[in-house]
């Protein structure tokens, strides 16, 4: 960090949780100097973190509810959060009763395994045909 020892040494040992309610919480006074501005900038820095924090809170309630009411087997699954059961139902699209099976899924979303051998080597890569935009959502490139 680029600011004067005094602000360093009061900042640098904490956790980034407690950085940035420490910083949410200075007072920079009268900005004449860079040691208020520093402060200044670092308080609206760590204030806006909050409110993106309280955002994608908010908004993971509303999509966790919105799962449970569309989806709730899928909701209720182990391990399966509101962002995984959301984007499921997306990939499988407007009509899920078409995918039978884990490779019919595979083979929607780009990732089923496909033979690449050569000689004595057997091995597999995967098949990234899919559903163009639907695939890279579903395997995140």
């Amino acid at each position: 960090m680029n600011a004067s020892p005094e602000i360093r040494e009061d900042l640098e040992p904490l956790t980034k949780l407690a950085l940035i309610t420490k910083c949410a919480g200075l007072r920079p006074g009268p900005i004449t100097t860079i040691t208020p501005s520093t402060k200044h900038t670092l308080r609206a820095i760590a204030r806006r973190r909050q409110q993106l924090n309280a955002e994608v809170t908010d908004h993971e309630r509303i999509l966790r509810t919105l799962t449970t009411q569309a989806a709730p087997q899928l909701a209720a699954v182990f391990a399966v959060g509101p962002d995984t059961a959301a984007e499921i139902p997306i990939v499988t699209g407007d009509n899920p009763d078409r995918i039978r099976s884990e490779p019919a899924f595979a083979t929607r979303c780009g990732v089923a395994p496909i033979p690449a051998s050569s000689g004595m080597t057997t091995h597999h890569q995967l098949n990234r045909g899919g559903q163009g935009r639907r695939t890279r959502r579903c395997t995140g490139s």
